[in-house]
């Protein structure tokens, strides 16, 4: 079958895989918003790092979020016949790994589309020319042009298409409002984290920051994980001790979706400028349902919740 009779499919179902760490898969959000507009009709699947699923589960155009449960080669024919049940029709790899072009090849998912200059990129049946390490553009731009070299779809869409339901908005205001931050007060978050997949600050730089920020009469809160706690314990110091609030360790990933939708400016640990942020990151614009998320459980993966047309603007 044709890549065009594929396209044309009523029942077209297209899987993206992006297993890898939390910032990039958020850069790789715009690639639904591009598909879904170009294809309304199409199931579009995320298959993702069990860390990141529950953030994954906000973009409003996904129909499932489903989380890597395959480890290793191991879990190499347990995957394939997940993926020759599910019968999709695409494959995008937006964080090719050999263990998941293989299991796609496997499964004789028909479209296969990834980079072109790897090892296994063979498994590819639609090879890419892009070289993102040696690559100066933007990651997110990154991926929209492999979505267009891969199936010619243009850049129409920037936005992440994330809902972040109003629940949470008042979680995260309640949580603020226990630490003295009222609902019309700014902040700013400084996340230091990094899982070392690109240059990183020093915390001596971090701290620097924090100094200069909190000296403005600026309201700073620091998160990450409870694995981020030693280098937060860093960039803390006792003069600013109503300013420089720690709230490492309090927040999962759509609390801190919430938290940095709201805030004034954000930094995290990423060295490019492109990292200081507005509004979740600094090309991606956040948007939120009234509506509660609901969603529905299964056989592992555990199932996403689909997607609702019902949603409001960003909260300013």
């Amino acid at each position: 079958m044709i890549l065009m009779d594929i396209l044309n499919k009523d029942s077209l179902k297209i899987i993206i895989f992006r297993t890898d760490r939390l910032g990039d898969l958020i850069l790789s959000l715009p690639v639904i918003e591009n598909l879904h507009q170009a294809y309304p009709k199409a199931q579009i699947d995320l298959f993702v790092n069990p860390y990141t699923v529950s953030l994954a589960k906000l973009q409003k155009n996904i129909r499932y979020a489903w989380p890597d449960i395959y480890p290793g080669f191991l879990g190499l024919k347990p995957l394939v016949s997940w993926l020759r049940s599910r019968q999709y029709d695409i494959a995008l790899y937006l964080y090719p790994r050999p263990r998941l072009a293989l299991a796609g090849f496997l499964a004789a998912i028909p479209v296969r589309i990834g980079t072109k200059y790897r090892y296994y990129s063979l498994l590819f049946n639609r090879r890419i020319p892009l070289h993102r390490s040696r690559s100066n553009r933007h990651e997110r731009d990154l991926n929209l042009q492999l979505l267009q070299q891969g199936l010619s779809i243009p850049e129409q869409q920037t936005d992440t298409g994330l809902r972040i339901p109003e629940q949470t908005h008042q979680a995260v205001d309640s949580l603020l409002l226990k630490k003295g931050i009222a609902a019309e007060d700014p902040y700013i978050v400084i996340h230091p984290g990094s899982g070392g997949s690109s240059l990183t600050w020093p915390h001596e730089s971090f701290r620097l920051l924090a100094q200069m920020l909190a000296g403005k009469g600026s309201t700073i809160l620091l998160t990450g994980t409870d694995q981020d706690r030693e280098i937060i314990e860093k960039i803390k110091f006792p003069s600013h001790q109503e300013t420089l609030i720690d709230m490492s360790g309090q927040l999962d990933l759509t609390l801190l979706a919430a938290l940095l939708n709201r805030a004034t400016l954000a930094r995290s640990r990423a060295a490019s400028p492109s990292a200081w942020v507005r509004r979740a990151y600094s090309s991606a614009r956040v948007s939120c349902t009234r509506e509660p998320t609901t969603g529905t459980s299964g056989s592992a993966p555990t199932a996403g919740a689909p997607g609702t047309t019902s949603r409001r603007s960003s909260r300013g």
